[in-house]
């Protein structure tokens, strides 16, 4: 028996279910044309689909046929899955929305094109433009500052008033010392224990007793346009007057003497260096303290020298000014509150200076 035919026989009598057909279906080469047909509409493919038929190991012709819903060897395809979502076809884009870019040669035929005329008159507009603010730039910063090439003059003929009296200029070129100091002041026609040589020190930001440096010299008469001597003896007389008629200069001087008069790294005024600043500054022609009915400068020395007999910190410096100002304005001390925020000190001496008056102006404005 010919083993091939067998096989071949035994394949085409296999039946097909009648609601699916398989994946691969045989073809029996002796059927002749009518098998041939039935292939075909089985299948249902055109005469082009014939060439793709392929034979199966065992020789027998197959054609590829479409898997959907067919039983394959006991699987079943689901018949539920949705179709495949068809893809969308690409929109055309309108001529209109084509963004159209020049190309770079016709970007530069253009710029060569630009008459050398009209680069020259844009350029020239744009160094108008360029100078018309910088002139509106400078008037802006005249009319803020209308002093400032005057300012700068001055602060030049300063430092060199300041060279004239330093005396190392090569260790200390920024500083004049106490030898300097006192030949300046002879010849601002200054005399050393006068009170206002506290005022000048305390305008020019001296660091301490008989030293400047050339920061405060030159901040301190360039802002009271002061660049020559005659102008700062002016200045000078000035300021004698305002230590007894201006407050807040006096107040102001007082308190930067605190800072010069003590020695430095100590932070409070040994009591007999406090009572001889007292003395200068209390004293007219600086602001007398003294009343029709009471000295209050000898008052308050023999009180500190009696009773206190301690060093005077910056808190009392600052507030003994404080009661200066208000004893001067109103004697009777009507202005005086025991629950105030006074030092003890002047507290005891209040009570000292009613004792002297003998019970006058005990009674005290509480409230």
């Amino acid at each position: 028996m010919d083993l091939g035919k067998a096989l071949r026989s035994g394949v085409s009598q296999a039946r097909v279910p009648t609601n699916s057909q398989s994946l691969l279906t045989p073809v029996h080469s002796r059927s002749g044309s009518r098998q041939e047909s039935q292939v075909n509409q089985i299948s249902g493919s055109s005469d082009d689909q014939k060439d793709n038929a392929y034979e199966n190991e065992f020789g027998a012709p197959l054609t590829r046929q479409r898997t959907s819903g067919l039983r394959i060897q006991g699987h079943v395809s689901s018949s539920n899955t949705p179709p495949p979502t068809p893809r969308a076809k690409p929109r055309k884009l309108l001529k209109s929305t084509k963004a159209v870019v020049p190309h770079r040669a016709q970007i530069d035929a253009a710029s060569n094109e630009w008459a050398p005329e009209q680069r020259r008159a844009s350029r020239a507009h744009i160094n108008r433009k360029d100078q018309e603010a910088n002139l509106k730039w400078q008037l802006r910063r005249f009319f803020s500052n209308p002093n400032a090439s005057s300012t700068a003059t001055s602060s030049a003929a300063v430092s060199k008033l300041f060279d004239k009296y330093r005396e190392n200029e090569k260790e200390e070129p920024d500083k004049i010392g106490v030898e300097g100091s006192m030949k300046y002041l002879q010849d601002l026609g200054v005399k050393l224990d006068e009170v206002v040589v506290l005022a000048v020190l305390t305008e020019l930001e001296a660091p301490t007793m008989g030293e400047f440096t050339r920061d405060g010299f030159i901040d301190g008469w360039t802002k009271n346009r002061a660049e020559t001597i005659p102008k700062q003896q002016s200045q000078i007389a000035h300021w004698r007057r305002s230590l007894s008629q201006t407050p807040d200069f006096f107040k102001r001087v007082h308190r930067s003497t605190f800072l010069l008069a003590r020695l430095p790294g100590q932070k409070v005024l040994p009591l007999d260096t406090a009572i001889e600043y007292w003395r200068l500054l209390f004293t007219a022609p600086s602001l007398s303290w003294t009343t029709p009915s009471t000295p209050w400068l000898t008052w308050w020395i023999e009180y500190l020298e009696g009773n206190w007999k301690k060093s005077i910190s910056k808190d009392m410096w600052d507030q003994t000014v404080i009661f200066v100002q208000k004893s001067l304005v109103d004697e009777s001390m009507s202005w005086w509150n025991e629950d105030g925020a006074w030092p003890g000190v002047l507290d005891e001496f209040v009570m000292y200076v009613r004792q002297k008056r003998g019970g006058v102006g005990m009674e005290m404005d509480i409230g």
